[in-house]
C-alpha cells in the first residue's frame, strides 16, 4: 500500500481506495498503526492502487503519450495525466 504526502497532488490521479495520503509526520504514524491493523483494508487499498498503476502508468502507455506529444499527434486516447482530460 502505498502512504503519500498530500503535497505531492497523487489524489489526482489516485482515489482514496488507491491510496493513503497523509499531511504530516503525525498523520503518517496514526495512518500506519490504523492499517497495520487493518489488514483487509490496507490490502485492499494496495491491490486497487496496484491496479490502476500499472494499467495507466505502464510503459507502453508512456511511450505512447511521450511521441504523440513530441510529434504534435492528435489522438482519441485519454490519457489519465494529461490536464486537457
Amino acid at each position: 500500500m502505498t502512504l503519500i504526502h498530500e503535497d505531492t497532488k497523487y489524489s489526482y490521479f489516485f482515489n482514496k481506495n488507491e491510496i493513503v495520503t497523509y499531511k504530516n509526520l503525525k498523520d503518517l504514524i496514526n495512518k500506519i498503526k490504523y492499517y497495520v491493523k487493518n489488514d483487509k483494508k490496507r490490502k485492499f487499498i494496495a491491490n486497487e492502487g496496484k491496479k490502476k498503476y500499472l494499467k495507466e502508468f505502464n510503459s507502453e502507455k508512456i511511450s505512447k503519450y511521450m511521441i504523440l506529444k513530441t510529434f504534435n499527434i492528435k489522438s482519441k486516447e485519454k490519457f489519465i495525466w494529461d490536464k486537457n482530460i
